[in-house]
């Protein structure tokens, strides 16, 4: 299912939309979406839709790229998993998602990073299975990620990505118990493991499984 016309689509375009990016870190930010892919290609089946949202998951905070155009590109129902994945887009803004670029002034729909994963945290579990698993498989990398960082800038890292490490440990704890409750996926045991080798850069105490 990976080597559909529309995932080849979206390759393209989450491509165009992350060139020439990076993460706070320095790292590339298109390799992300397709990290996350990866993992969703071992639980996702042929469901195409999830591998295409997968990879736009972040495409709407993309001031260039409208949810108009999205669900031009790719269909009502492949916008609307975008938009329900998307954790930095509140209610309020949703209305503007259609809106030509002319009515902004080149700033983006940007939201405090505890603000937005505080959001997460509170709808997810309203949220569609297909949504959870792309949101999972998302913070899964970014912890990989995390761990990846920390290996080569030590606590250095915290100042790089601005936002306290106490915070970020509190948000993939919480975010881990959530999954205890509310997404019973053969996803939580790779989520667990990788939260379980973060401790090493949080902390010695031991992740105490739910």
């Amino acid at each position: 299912m990976l080597d559909s016309v529309q995932v080849h689509k979206a390759l393209e375009l989450t491509c165009r939309l992350h060139k020439g990016k990076t993460r706070k870190t320095g790292a590339p930010a298109v390799a992300h979406p397709f990290r996350v892919i990866l993992i969703l290609s071992n639980y996702a089946g042929d469901d195409e839709k999830i591998y295409v949202a997968g990879l736009l998951h972040s495409a709407l905070e993309n001031r260039r790229y409208t949810y108009r155009r999205l669900v031009n590109d790719f269909g009502h129902k492949i916008a609307a998993l975008v938009k329900e994945v998307n954790s930095s887009i509140s209610p309020r803004e949703e209305i503007f998602l259609s809106l030509p670029n002319r009515f902004f002034s080149g700033v983006g729909l940007k939201a405090n990073w505890l603000t937005r994963q505080s959001q997460v945290l509170e709808t997810f579990s309203g949220k569609s299975d297909s949504a959870k698993l792309i949101i999972t498989a998302n913070k899964i990398d970014n912890l990989q990620s995390l761990i990846e960082d920390h290996a080569k800038y030590g606590d250095k890292l915290w100042r790089k990505l601005g936002i306290p490490k106490e915070h970020l440990r509190q948000h993939y704890d919480q975010f881990f118990n959530l999954l205890v409750v509310s997404f019973n996926h053969p996803i939580l045991s790779l989520y667990y493991e990788v939260q379980e080798r973060a401790q090493n850069i949080w902390g010695k105490e031991e992740l105490r499984k739910t």
